[in-house]
């Protein structure tokens, strides 16, 4: 079977702009991830999804010198069209490190210069390779011409079927995420209604917290374990309530005063001595019958009122 050229040693760029220098141990670590059983596929141009048109597989890999040499089964229309010369260049596509497919290309030039042209000799008549010389300049006929339009017709619109296929994944994907956006605001503004009727928080404070929490909605990522959200949820809910941020007021002013010091104000809230005679009438009450604050308080203003 006949040996074509596919890659050489050198200094090459490739179409993504990367350059590198490529020695004979580059070319032998392709050689041994070449795997027969695969047989990477021959396309007209790199292909750009997995629907593209297989016209032959690589059947062979190895090195001679500085060079990568591939045999090849190609299909009978591609035949036809490599015997009258149109695609004489060639280009291969790499992943990981091995060859994903060999590329035939016409008017483009490759990355690669001076891949010795493909030659059929008569000796190899008898294998499905062809005897034609490619460097032979021919016309192709109307048949040829017609293959030849079909399958870029084919080309064309497997490329506008991916392209629309792709922008309505883009469209879904935007949606969903609006939608996902939406529900995490929805369940912080949930977080910051409970903090009102719990009692940490104010109704002004928690439309505040709202508009400052609607700003890190769109990222998912500000939601995850330690990010900017959880970390102020942690925060805040473990706000005291008002009912308990009083009782300590009370019991710093208090102290304050078993101290001999003047009474003053614990953040700007004013306590008198009445809240501390409450407070210390309500704790006693709950402690003694087994009741909630709320229930304690209520027992000690009746008390102290009757008092």
């Amino acid at each position: 079977m006949k040996w074509i050229e596919i890659f050489k040693t050198g200094t090459w760029t490739s179409s993504q702009g990367k350059t590198k220098t490529w020695t004979e141990k580059d070319l032998d670590a392709i050689v041994a991830k070449f795997n027969p059983e695969q047989k990477p596929p021959v396309t007209v141009g790199h292909p750009e999804n997995d629907r593209a048109p297989a016209y032959g597989w690589m059947t062979a890999l190895k090195r001679e010198g500085g060079k990568l040499l591939a045999q090849f089964k190609f299909v009978d229309e591609f035949l036809e069209l490599l015997k009258k010369g149109i695609y004489k260049n060639r280009s291969i596509g790499l992943r990981d490190g091995a060859i994903d497919h060999v590329a035939f290309l016409g008017g483009v030039a490759p990355a690669v210069k001076g891949l010795e042209e493909i030659e059929f000799s008569a000796e190899e008549a008898e294998t499905e390779y062809y005897e034609t010389n490619l460097t032979k300049e021919c016309q192709m006929d109307e048949e040829t011409k017609k293959r030849l339009e079909a399958l870029e017709a084919e080309n064309a619109k497997m490329k506008a079927d991916f392209a629309a296929s792709q922008k309505e994944l883009e469209e879904a994907k935007a949606e969903k995420g609006k939608m996902e956006a939406e529900k995490r605001k929805n369940e912080l503004d949930q977080f910051c209604d409970k903090l009102v009727t719990d009692g940490k928080m104010t109704p002004a404070l928690c439309e505040e917290a709202k508009k400052l929490f609607g700003g890190f909605c769109e990222d998912e990522k500000n939601f995850e374990k330690g990010g900017v959200v959880e970390t102020f949820k942690e925060f805040l809910g473990k706000m005291p309530d008002q009912k308990q941020l009083e009782k300590n007021i009370a019991n710093k002013k208090d102290a304050k005063n078993e101290k001999g010091e003047e009474p003053t104000d614990y953040h700007g809230m004013a306590v008198d001595e009445f809240s501390v005679m409450l407070d210390k009438k309500a704790t006693e009450i709950m402690e003694s019958r087994k009741v909630d604050y709320d229930t304690a308080a209520k027992l000690a203003i009746k008390e102290i009122k009757e008092a």
